[in-house]
């Protein structure tokens, strides 16, 4: 996600921006005749002040606060927006600070001194949008009183990320029994999983979670309990890794730009990593977090490369934890010319879809596009050998590389002679060159015997 700026709905919004004022906006949803309810767009400029300026129903402006708009309407609110983006007195991002609380008064030192707050109890969708780490605590202890909560979403466009780390061992996890949608988008690994192992008794199966992480000084993530539970029914998961470069437009001397996402066949957990590297530099996947015993059953991935060409290395610190793998799908798109897109060659590079990877064929092939395909499954019968002698993750991530270097070379890697070296023998190696050996002699028999290989159709 990036850098936003709140959007003014209404004139008073735009003076409140001059101000910082923090503004409330009740909009009564039409679909609904007598007594409608509302949504709640809530502009927060500083959460040390009190005081809002409240537009009515019948487009009136009067001072008040929120434990009086919570009086009020607590029980006709379906849905929230709290737009955090606008801080005209943040200080520099290096600075230390304490998370935003989210202004509801839900804390216990609130409750020391107001009353408790009305329960949100037709409250549905909850959308937090914030340039500064908002507090998770305050977070889950607002979830506490929305029991028809179905769909949360939290987007940090990660302006400040200096913020003093929160203790959540204190706060008990709300129980969310309508809970559909989870959208974290720009917090911190451990951040993400602290609120999802809160939420953990309120993941249901048919319940969805969606989280974007950025920058690959991010900590890889720890599969706690909670995405055990979302993980380990994975039978078939979709990895897709691509260069965002390719997209038109794109300079010579910026950085490049990648995006690595996983998800399960009905998307019911959808991880992605966005991060960019210097220019010239090979792309570095060693903070992708996907190292976890909760990948024990996946059987089947399908593998979707975009103007990318990871190394067999690469492909192993991604898919490391797929020991039961049967079958690999993989699938390659790379320019004809190997070099950037242009105005007159442009390539989709929308990573959030994943119907390229279910269908290549369903938007058609690009001008200047080569699409190949390859699929390798283990032979009937052969998986539990298989298991016994040889990494199943590092035999096909070795395999997955050679076929990716027959696709652009031709003929796969030649060994060094003994008038060459390796890098001139093929300057781009799919293994380095003192393995040659152990893979030619080892692997590569175990791999002929034991898994199939079709090639579907190429482009």
């Amino acid at each position: 996600m990036g850098d936003s700026d709140t959007t003014c709905h209404t004139p008073t919004m735009a003076k409140a921006l001059s101000t910082s004022t923090n503004v409330v906006r009740l909009i009564p949803i039409p679909n609904y005749a007598h007594r409608p309810l509302l949504h709640m767009e809530y502009l927060l400029q500083d959460p040390d002040v009190h005081e809002l300026v409240l537009e009515t129903l019948d487009n009136r402006e009067r001072c008040t606060t929120m434990e009086d708009v919570l009086s009020r309407y607590s029980g006709r609110i379906e849905s929230i927006q709290l737009d955090v983006n606008v801080f005209p007195h943040l200080r520099s991002s290096g600075v230390m600070q304490h998370a935003v609380e989210l202004p509801f008064l839900t804390s216990p030192a609130a409750f020391a001194t107001m009353p408790p707050i009305p329960h949100f109890t037709v409250l549905k969708d909850l959308t937090i949008t914030s340039s500064h780490v908002v507090s998770i605590r305050s977070v889950l202890e607002l979830l506490h009183i929305c029991p028809m909560l179905r769909t949360l979403a939290i987007h940090n466009n990660r302006r400040h990320s200096s913020v003093f780390p929160e203790s959540l061992d204190s706060v008990s996890e709300p129980v969310l029994p309508f809970l559909e949608q989870v959208t974290v988008d720009g917090l911190l690994t451990g951040t993400v999983e602290d609120l999802l192992d809160k939420l953990l008794p309120s993941l249901r199966e048919s319940t969805k979670v969606e989280a974007h992480f950025y920058d690959a000084s991010f900590p890889v993530l720890e599969h706690g309990p909670a995405l055990q539970k979302l993980c380990s029914t994975i039978r078939h998961g979709y990895l897709s890794y691509m260069s965002l470069d390719t997209v038109c437009g794109a300079k010579p001397d910026s950085k490049s730009r990648y995006l690595l996402s996983f998800s399960d066949a009905a998307a019911r957990i959808q991880l992605s990593w966005h991060w960019t590297e210097e220019p010239g530099k090979a792309p570095n996947l060693a903070h992708i977090g996907l190292v976890s015993s909760a990948f024990r059953n996946m059987r089947e991935l399908s593998l979707f490369l975009r103007n990318v060409r990871p190394s067999y290395y690469d492909m192993w610190t991604v898919t490391q934890s797929f020991r039961s793998l049967k079958r690999v799908e993989l699938i390659s798109v790379q320019l004809a010319s190997d070099s950037p897109a242009s105005p007159s060659n442009p390539v989709e590079a929308d990573g959030r879809s994943r119907s390229d990877l279910r269908d290549p064929k369903a938007r058609g092939t690009p001008l200047g596009i080569v699409t190949h395909q390859r699929v390798f499954t283990v032979r009937p019968g052969a998986g539990p050998l298989l298991r016994r002698v040889a990494n199943v993750p590092l035999l096909f991530s070795v395999e997955i590389a050679q076929a990716l270097c027959k696709i652009e070379c031709g003929n796969g890697y030649l060994p060094p002679t003994r008038t060459s070296t390796a890098a001139q023998a093929r300057p781009q190696l799919p293994i380095p060159a003192h393995l040659l050996r152990w893979v030619r002699y080892y692997y590569d028999p175990i791999w002929a015997l034991m898994v199939r290989r079709a090639t579907r159709w190429e482009l």
